[in-house]
């Protein structure tokens, strides 16, 4: 893929808010359970978001997913504009780390 390359948010024309590399390194740091706060909002913000990251609706994963991004205050259903915004400032100092990282890589 070209560097210059943006995803796009599914079902829209809006890009996605972070780089296929930030998504990576933000997926990554998730599952190892090196993702600090703003990390895991970002990234229950996005699957709040994204119609591919929700379980079936009343399916058996349904209520805790819905519950969980309850106790950190994201309404699923609110579908909020600014959320693509809100993941990218909280999400600043990491994709600058991120940034960083693979420009010494390019080195």
């Amino acid at each position: 893929m070209e560097p210059h390359y943006r995803p796009r948010r599914p079902g829209s024309t809006d890009p996605f808010p972070l780089s296929i590399a930030e998504a990576a390194a933000l997926a990554n740091d998730v599952e190892l359970e090196m993702a600090g706060d703003h990390q895991l909002y970002a990234a229950a913000l996005i699957a709040a978001h994204s119609p591919y990251a929700q379980p079936e609706i009343r399916g058996r994963d349904w209520h805790t997913y819905v519950t969980l991004l309850g106790e950190i205050g994201i309404d699923p259903w609110a579908g909020g504009p600014a959320w693509n915004r809100e993941v990218r400032d909280r999400l600043r100092p990491f994709r600058h780390a991120v940034a960083a990282s693979h420009a010494i890589a390019a080195e």
